[in-house]
C-alpha cells in the first residue's frame, strides 16, 4: 500500500515522462497487492486444505497398516514407530530452533560494542561520504546512452562528441517568428532584427552569426527593379502601406524562394494559401555549453531577450530540441526533492496505522531517508548524473526498500509481549528476517541479466538496483534492527503506544489528515 500510494504522489511531478511511470507503477502495485490479498491468499488456502487431506490419508493408510501387523505379528510393531510419526513435527521444530538460534547469535553480534562500532562507522561513513558526492553530482543527459553499443549511431555521438559536434561546443536553436505580428511590417522587420542582434552580440552563451531569410530577402529585393520602392530608407520592406505592397510583399516571397540559392529558405517560412507569410524562423547558436549548467543559462537567457523584446514571447519564440532535456536539467533538483518529499509522506502515512508508534516511524523513515541520500552519492560513484532514468531509480527505491526495513521493524512491535528488546527482535528476525534476505536476493537475481544488455540504459539500471538492494539489506537486516533495539527499553504491551486509544487516535489523525488532503 505504501508503495502505490508513494508512485500516486509521484504523479504530482512536473516531468511527463516521471508522471506516465508512476501513474503505470501505482497502478501496478496495486493490482498485485490486490490479487496477494484475495487471489494468492486463496490459491495458498486451497493448497494447504489439499495438503492436510493428503496427510489424513496417509495416516489413515498408515494406521491400517500398523493394525495389521499388529494382527498379523504383535511383536513386530517396534517402539521407533512411533517416533516416526511425528518425524515431520519434529523437523519443524528443528529448524525453527536452528533458526531462533541463528538470530540469537546474529542479534548479538551486532548489539555488542565491536558490532555497534562497525555498524555506526559503516552507517555514518556511508551518509557522510554521500553527502560530500552530492556537492559534486551534475544534472545531465547523454541521448548515446539509449542507443545499443553497437549501434552506428552511438558510433556517430561518440566521434562527435570527441571532436565537440554534438551539443557540447555549440548547439544551434532557432528564434519563431509568429502570432499577431506580421513580418510584412517594416516595423515588425526592425524589431525582428533588433532582436537577433541582442541574441547573437549581447546574451549568454549565444555569440555567433544569425542565419535569417528576411536578411537576404531584403538584399535581393532591394536589388530587383519592381521591388525596389517598396523598401524604405530603413532597408527594410513596405508590405502593410498599400494593398499594392501587401500584393507585392506575397509576390516577392513567394519568388525569392523559388529562386535559387535562395530556395534553401523554403524550410524556414511558412505561407499562407493567400501567399501570406504565417511564420518565419532564423538560425542561432549557443557557444561555450560543455556544461549543463552552462545549457541552462544559454536557454534561459535567451528566453529572457524574447520575453523582454517589443515582440514578447508569444511572437519570438527560441526552441531547439536540446532545450527539452534541458528544461529537464533545470527542474531536476527540484523534481527529485518533490518527489522523496511525497513518498516520505506517503510512507509515514501508510506505515503509522500499522506500526502505531511515532519511534517505529522515525526508524523507518530515517533508514529510508539514508538510502536515498546514499544512492545520490553511488550515482555519482558509478560515473552517472541526475537525470530522469536514475530519478526514476530514486522513485522506484523508495517503495523497494521500505519493504526491507518496515517488515523487520513491524514484527518486532507485534512482538510487544516480550520484555527484553533482544529476544524481541530474536522473534522478528527469526519469523521474517528469512524471507526479507530471499526477498532482496530474487529481486538481485531478477536484475542480474542486465548487466550483461547490450545498452547502457538497461546497465543502468543493473548498477542502480544493485545498489538499491544492498542497501535496502543492510538498513533492513543491520541498521533497522540494532536502531530498534536502542531507542526501544524494556517494555510491555501496556505502553503508551501500543494501548487501545493511542490506535485509535492514530488512525483518527491519519484519516482527517487524508480528508483534509481530498479536494
Amino acid at each position: 500500500a505504501a508503495i502505490a500510494v508513494a508512485f500516486s504522489l509521484g504523479c504530482l511531478g512536473t516531468i511527463p515522462a516521471i508522471r506516465y511511470f508512476c501513474a503505470y507503477a501505482a497502478i501496478a502495485v496495486a493490482f498485485d497487492f490486490m490479487f496477494q490479498i484475495t487471489f494468492f491468499v486463496a490459491i495458498l488456502v486451497i493448497d494447504e486444505r489439499r495438503s492436510l487431506s493428503q496427510s489424513k490419508t496417509n495416516e489413515v493408510i498408515k494406521s491400517d497398516d500398523n493394525d495389521y501387523e499388529k494382527c498379523v505379528s504383535p511383536t513386530a510393531v517396534s517402539p521407533e514407530s512411533n517416533s516416526q510419526d511425528n518425524s515431520n513435527e519434529n523437523n519443524l521444530k528443528s529448524r525453527k530452533q536452528q533458526t531462533e538460534e541463528f538470530a540469537e547469535k546474529y542479534v548479538n553480534a551486532i548489539t555488542s560494542k565491536p558490532g555497534i562500532t562497525v555498524i555506526f562507522l559503516m552507517y555514518f561513513g556511508l551518509v557522510a561520504w554521500s553527502g560530500w558526492a552530492l556537492t559534486n553530482l551534475t544534472e545531465d543527459f547523454d541521448v548515446s546512452t539509449v542507443v545499443p553499443d553497437d549501434s552506428y549511431t552511438r558510433e556517430y555521438f561518440t566521434e562527435s562528441q570527441k571532436v565537440g559536434l554534438f551539443w557540447d561546443s555549440y548547439i544551434p536553436y532557432r528564434v519563431y517568428f509568429k502570432g499577431s505580428r506580421d513580418i510584412s511590417d517594416p516595423q515588425v522587420q526592425a524589431d525582428a532584427a533588433e532582436l537577433l542582434t541582442d541574441l547573437s552580440e549581447n546574451t549568454k552563451r549565444s555569440e555567433g552569426p544569425v542565419s535569417w531569410w528576411m536578411d537576404s530577402f531584403l538584399d535581393w529585393s532591394s536589388n530587383q527593379t519592381e521591388y525596389q520602392s517598396y523598401i524604405t530608407s530603413a532597408g527594410y520592406f513596405d508590405g502593410t502601406s498599400t494593398v499594392d505592397a501587401q500584393t507585392a510583399f506575397e509576390g516577392a516571397v513567394s519568388k525569392f524562394l523559388s529562386t535559387s540559392p535562395y530556395d534553401r529558405y523554403s524550410t524556414s517560412v511558412v505561407l499562407r494559401d493567400d501567399g501570406s507569410v504565417r511564420a518565419s524562423r532564423a538560425t542561432l547558436y549557443h557557444f561555450k555549453v560543455k556544461t549543463a549548467e552552462d545549457k541552462i543559462v544559454a536557454m534561459n537567457a535567451a528566453y529572457e531577450k524574447c520575453e523582454d523584446s517589443t515582440l514578447g514571447i508569444n511572437n519570438a519564440v527560441p526552441y531547439t530540441n536540446p532545450y527539452v532535456f534541458i528544461t529537464q536539467f533545470s527542474v531536476i533538483y527540484q523534481e527529485t526533492i518533490l518527489n522523496l518529499c511525497l513518498s516520505f509522506v506517503a510512507v509515514a502515512i501508510i506505515s503509522m496505522p500499522i506500526l502505531q508508534s511515532f519511534r517505529a516511524l522515525f526508524v523507518v523513515l530515517v533508514c529510508v531517508a539514508a538510502i536515498d541520500v546514499d544512492l545520490l552519492g553511488l550515482i555519482w560513484g558509478w560515473g552517472l548524473d541526475l537525470n530522469s532514468l536514475s530519478m526514476l531509480s530514486l522513485v522506484m527505491a523508495i517503495g523497494l526498500v521500505v519493504d526491507y526495513i518496515a517488515h523487520i521493524v513491524h514484527y518486532f512491535m507485534v512482538h510487544s509481549d516480550i520484555v527484553d528488546p533482544k529476544a524481541r527482535m530474536v522473534a522478528a528476525l527469526a519469523e521474517v528476517g528469512g524471507a526479507v534476505a530471499i526477498g532482496g536476493l530474487t529481486t538481485f537475481v531478477g536484475v542480474l541479466p542486465l548487466s550483461l544488455a547490450s545498452s547502457f540504459v538497461y546497465r543502468l539500471f543493473f548498477k542502480l538496483f544493485l545498489s538499491i538492494v544492498t542497501l535496502g539489506l543492510f538498513h533492513g537486516l543491520v541498521v533497522a534492527p540494532l536502531f530498534m533495539i536502542l531507542i526501544f527499553p524494556n517494555s510491555v504491551t501496556t505502553t503508551k503506544e501500543s494501548s487501545w486509544w493511542w490506535r485509535k487516535f492514530v488512525i483518527f489523525r491519519t484519516l482527517s489528515f487524508l480528508n483534509f488532503l481530498s479536494p
